[in-house]
């Protein structure tokens, strides 16, 4: 009978059925190789696995980890053979255990949280939920998640092609796509870009209906490079040209995939706030106002979707 009541306590809490048990030793066991595995694969899929792997992989290998350790802590409990309380010292002893090991699981917990935070405050995997009207159509869909390494550029510079999270004065999070360098001259005339007085090459590429939208789709190939896919649709919006402008140092000039309903860089007021004067410096997104490097879909009305990559191929 007291191997059940062992077996099912280690089944509320691993190690619980050791204490009562008699068996303090090997409830520590248990609780110091569970955190030592939680912690290790954490860190291999962190920093090792791409992510892919690390969206899908993770949770289910988190699960197996933690069904693993608890029902060989269940198993553990079940076949052995629990001492014999002949004495009141012993009891005693069996509480003092029991108290003991609670605290040492609440501090290795806490250790390894600690731990785990300082290894990844710079690798740290956040994800959004794209809510700007169908703006980076076709690339992300409106209502879709996407993955986004945070502190991305902290150990990497931005790059032109490259899609990128920002905030605005206001605080708003927008999501676009870096087009214009630090020296770069742009202009967008008609639909077409142009960088450095050199219209960028593009390619038709079909036609899609989305998000209320409909269009035709070209394939645009940066210098560098980035090659991705732009929607233009028939509407008219007061953005879709912009005059010849110069991309100061430290700022980027930025494009929403879905050339006819975006508010970017081609408006002067894209980065301005109500609190000072409009200026041309207004319409570029500033280094330090980087926030994010999106790099997949993880969820999506389609199905297809999931799983997507968001940054551009790059085809020398």
């Amino acid at each position: 009978m007291k191997r059940i009541v062992a077996a099912f306590l280690s089944g509320i809490c691993p190690g619980l059925g050791q204490i009562y048990g008699g068996r303090p030793r090997a409830a520590f066991t248990f609780l110091i190789v569970i955190a030592l595995l939680t912690n290790i694969y954490a860190i291999i899929f962190t920093y090792v696995a791409p992510l892919q792997l690390w969206v899908v992989a993770m949770p289910v290998m988190g699960a197996l980890i933690g069904l693993m350790a608890w029902g060989a802590c269940v198993l553990h409990a079940l076949i052995l053979r629990p001492l014999k309380d002949t004495k009141q010292t012993t009891r005693l002893k069996s509480v003092a255990n029991l108290v003991t090991f609670f605290f040492v699981g609440w501090a290795a917990m806490l250790a390894a949280d600690i731990v785990n935070g300082l290894l990844n405050k710079d690798h740290i995997i956040d994800y959004r939920s794209v809510s700007r009207e169908g703006s980076m159509l076709p690339t992300v869909a409106s209502g879709e998640y996407i993955a986004i390494w945070r502190n991305y550029h902290s150990i990497h510079d931005p790059q032109r092609g490259e899609i990128i999270t920002f905030s605005r004065p206001d605080g708003d999070l927008f999501v676009k796509r870096i087009v214009g360098m630090p020296g770069d001259s742009i202009e967008f005339h008609d639909g077409r870009l142009s960088i450095n007085d050199q219209i960028v090459e593009r390619d038709p590429a079909g036609y899609l209906e989305a998000d209320g939208y409909s269009g035709a789709l070209y394939r645009e190939r940066l210098p560098g490079g980035a090659t991705y896919t732009v929607l233009e649709t028939n509407r008219l919006a007061p953005w879709t040209s912009a005059d010849r402008v110069l991309v100061p140092e430290g700022h980027y000039f930025v494009l929403g995939d879905n050339r006819n309903a975006s508010f970017d860089s081609r408006d002067e007021r894209f980065m301005s706030s109500s609190d000072r004067i409009r200026g041309a410096i207004d319409r570029f997104v500033p280094k330090e106002q980087i926030s994010g490097h999106p790099t997949l879909v993880l969820y999506s009305n389609i199905s297809a979707r999931v799983g997507s990559q968001i940054q551009p191929a790059i085809k020398k």
